[in-house]
């Protein structure tokens, strides 16, 4: 947990707004201020890329070049120290080789998983902010996110999980009415539905678990999974659960045909935060209570990657202090301290963010 892990040097060329960029950094909190437009979300999305191909924007390989000279071609460097040892990182995209890019550790070409497992680094944006509002699809896939990122052994799972969803939904709809190949699929979703709501359990127990940590300065949270699988794996063992889901599966195909979906699945769980200082759920929240509980749910989680992977990663945190009062504010500001992770920051009013004048590096931006 107390292994350091942090950017020393930023260099981008032709990288979105920046021609031309560098910056010479420490292990403290990096804090990144301007007004809109001047490029504050383009340098986190810069470090982004190193744990995602499309960042945290997504974007595709063309919008992250130059805006002003309208180069193809782009290039971030990377200087940091992990387990007290010098490394260095280039992503870039080549004027001649436009197609894709190219990942370098230390001179040698690698792969996005390789950075991955070495680099660890979380980011929370304002588009996040309103999740707790959005569909129970869009939960679930943020939670899911969370556990690949805890245990990326689930993912395959849940690719295997929507192809055969997607699989026994085209048959039923072509009317196609083979036991064989419909009860193979629906053995598989009633499978894999197991192993990723088992997982999706482990993952909001450890939640909860470092959740605790951050009571002392941010809202306490509860995470419930709505699902009845997750509810029947905490009563009952896996097989037995398996036979169930096989079973209303089986029996549901009419149904579920003139639905066009499966009635039963891992597909239908919802994750549900609830405020519990204020004994409620976060949908009914205030906009700044939302935020709070996301920033206990996102630091949770950065939490449990340090234990993990025995680094403590990156933090980047988008407009981090937008709905959140003075209070939460320097309560937000102390757990971060607190968890000596390097975190990068960026807001428009650099007087949000005067407590951490002190130990923090300030970047101010202009056009």
């Amino acid at each position: 947990m107390d292994t350091p892990f942090y950017i020393t040097r930023l260099a981008l060329q032709n990288f979105r707004n920046y021609t031309s960029f560098s910056l010479e950094l420490g292990q403290g909190p990096v804090v990144i201020t301007g007004q809109n437009g001047v490029g504050k979300t383009n340098l986190l999305e810069a470090v982004s890329l190193i744990n995602a191909s499309r960042g945290l924007r997504k974007a595709t390989l063309a919008h992250m070049g130059n805006m002003n000279t309208n180069q193809e071609g782009w290039a971030c460097y990377f200087s940091f120290v992990r387990h007290e040892e010098d490394h260095k990182v280039l992503i870039k995209r080549d004027q001649d080789f436009v197609s894709k890019r190219q990942l370098f550790l230390d001179g040698t070409a690698v792969k996005q998983s390789d950075l991955n497992n070495m680099m660890p680094i979380i980011w929370l944006t304002p588009f996040m902010d309103q999740i707790f509002m959005e569909s129970p699809g869009s939960r679930r896939r943020f939670f899911d996110k969370l556990l690949c990122a805890y245990e990326p052994s689930y993912s395959p799972y849940l690719y295997k999980l929507d192809y055969a969803l997607r699989e026994r939904n085209r048959l039923l709809k072509q009317g196609v009415h083979d036991d064989i190949w419909l009860s193979s699929l629906e053995k598989k979703i009633a499978e894999v539905s197991c192993v990723i709501s088992m997982g999706r359990l482990e993952l909001a127990s450890k939640l909860l678990l470092h959740s605790q940590d951050l009571a002392a300065f941010l809202p306490r949270l509860h995470i419930q999974l709505s699902c009845d699988i997750c509810e029947a794996l905490q009563q009952k063992a896996s097989l037995a659960v398996e036979e169930e889901i096989f079973a209303r599966l089986k029996a549901g195909r009419t149904q579920d045909a003139e639905k066009g979906s499966a009635g039963c699945g891992a597909h239908l769980c919802d994750m549900v935060i609830y405020h519990l200082d204020f004994d409620r759920p976060a949908a009914v929240c205030s906009t700044g209570e939302q935020k709070a509980l996301l920033l206990v749910l996102i630091l949770s989680h950065a939490c449990l990657m340090a234990e993990m992977q025995r680094c403590k990663p990156i933090l980047l945190l988008d407009e981090v202090v937008a709905h959140l009062d003075e209070k939460r504010r320097t309560a937000l500001f102390q757990a971060l301290l607190t968890l000596k992770m390097q975190v990068w920051m960026t807001g428009t009013d650099v007087d949000l963010f005067s407590c951490l004048q002190q130990d923090g590096m300030f970047i101010g931006l202009s056009t």
